[in-house]
């Protein structure tokens, strides 16, 4: 029996089937879609977000460096007063802001491991010791602060861990210009 040999009722039904059919398989293919586009915003709007918290802890890091060269040229506690109750609790948020956005990711969190060690250093090496209130001790302040001096060296590799954590996000994320945010 071949379709010709059908009555119409018989027809009409099976074209029906076959356009539902078809409708089902354009709906689930489309809802897939739908769920692999909404994957890839999410995946996108998290680099984004790490990528601001990273520039957000590269600006306190500067503000750190910028309120110790005050300290040590004016001697105003204001300076220190403003490194250690305001930026660096505001870098260590940010860091912190980036390790809730890693969610558990073993390389995202390894790179902010990086970040603290780093950090660590360069506040014992140049911080700490530069926050001396010791007039005799002075000096030897300025000169950790010089172009070349042991602050530079020591702030440099917090510096390369955090580039080296932005280029690794920023390598994940397409351009925000070919892939505009979902919105349910």
């Amino acid at each position: 029996m071949s379709f010709g040999d059908l009555k119409i009722p018989q027809k009409l039904m099976a074209v029906f089937a076959v356009m539902l059919a078809t409708i089902m398989l354009m709906g689930g293919a489309l809802y897939a879609n739908k769920l692999s586009l909404e994957a890839s915003v999410n995946r996108t709007e998290t680099a984004y977000q790490s990528l601001r918290a990273a520039d957000q802890a590269a600006f306190r890091l500067t503000r750190q460096e910028n309120s110790l060269r005050g300290f040590l040229l004016s001697g105003d506690e204001y300076y220190v007063q403003r490194l250690e109750e305001a930026h660096k609790p505001k870098f260590l948020a940010a860091l912190n802001d980036i390790r809730k956005l890693a969610n558990g990711d073993e390389a995202g969190l390894a790179r902010i491991a990086a970040v603290e060690a780093a950090y660590a250093a360069y506040r014992t090496q140049a911080i700490e010791p530069a926050e001396s209130r010791d007039p005799l001790t002075r000096p030897q302040a300025v000169e950790l602060v010089k172009h070349d001096g042991v602050a530079d060296k020591a702030v440099e590799p917090v510096e390369n861990a955090i580039d080296d954590s932005e280029a690794v996000v920023a390598a994940e994320a397409p351009p925000r210009s070919r892939l505009p945010p979902f919105r349910p």
